[in-house]
């Protein structure tokens, strides 16, 4: 077992555990130091479920990072659900095809990171208000839940990458704090026109989807936003419509990309060139 933080002549006190090898000694120490332990990463150990005796005692933990593991949703004791310091879950590359049951009951959990399982939905997860990172890459979810997007309000971080999504609710307006969505290599088709009245929305990636076209802007101009960075590349998009460039307010250091689609209003090279390229044609074509 390796500590970043260990004992000293002053008095400090191990606040955070790696551990390399969970063995009957080790765990001996994790429960000699459990009252003061914030961080503990249990990642790569072949653990196949967390002993309830253990979690009993881990009372002032923060972060847990139980990734690359063997568990399934039946490896969390119900007494997981009264970590109540909790506020950061990794346990990305395990078993899991639900998200467990105690973990939907962490009342104080901000981030919850579940990449590389098999979740299937995503039920149970608006329970846990106080979320602000969601990430759920490489699951074989279908659908976002518009429970979720209705209680989980202040969420800003949301990762859903490389699943089965076939279409985005439009109550994703209600995510007023949303800074970063990744819904790329999903199959959607379209995008809600709500995605483009979101305050906050910093980067959009929809990359490598089957989205045919731009989202229709029924909104008056001042509640429009647009994002820094727009990935909409490797779709079927065939035509950027000229009010989508002419309503948006864009920055020169906007990012809009667009390789991989089968562009011909702009043609593809002038989308190529960027968000600048697009606007000078446009204002070309505008103009003529």
């Amino acid at each position: 077992m390796t500590a970043s933080r260990v004992p000293s002549a002053r008095g400090r006190r191990t606040s955070s555990v790696r551990v390399v090898d969970l063995n009957e000694d080790t765990t001996k120490l994790l429960s000699d130091i459990s009252q003061n332990l914030k961080r503990l990463d249990l990642s790569n150990l072949h653990l196949v479920k967390l002993e309830e005796d253990f979690i009993s005692q881990m009372k002032a933990l923060e972060r847990l990072d139980i990734g690359h593991n063997e568990m399934s949703e039946d490896a969390f004791p119900s007494n997981f659900r009264h970590l109540d310091c909790l506020i950061e879950l990794s346990a990305q590359y395990n078993q899991l095809s639900v998200v467990p049951r105690p973990v939907k009951k962490l009342k104080n959990l901000i981030r919850l990171k579940l990449t590389g399982n098999k979740i299937s939905g995503l039920e149970g997860v608006e329970r846990l208000k106080k979320l602000q990172v969601l990430v759920v890459d490489e699951n074989n979810i279908q659908t976002i839940p518009k429970e979720l997007l209705n209680n989980v309000k202040r969420l800003e971080l949301l990762h859903c990458g490389s699943n089965m999504i076939k279409e985005m609710p439009s109550e994703i307006r209600l995510m007023r704090y949303l800074k970063d969505l990744d819904i790329s290599n999903n199959k959607l088709t379209s995008l809600p026109p709500e995605i483009l009245v979101l305050p906050r929305l910093e980067m959009l990636c929809a990359a490598g989807n089957q989205i045919s076209r731009i989202p229709t802007i029924n909104f008056p101009e001042h509640l429009v936003f647009m994002t820094d960075h727009l990935d909409l590349s490797y779709n079927a998009i065939k035509i950027i419509p000229a009010t989508f460039i002419h309503k948006l307010d864009w920055k020169s250091d906007n990012d809009l990309i667009l390789n991989g689609n089968p562009l011909s209003v702009p043609p593809l090279d002038v989308a190529e060139c960027g968000i600048r390229a697009v606007m000078q044609f446009f204002q070309e074509v505008k103009s003529e």
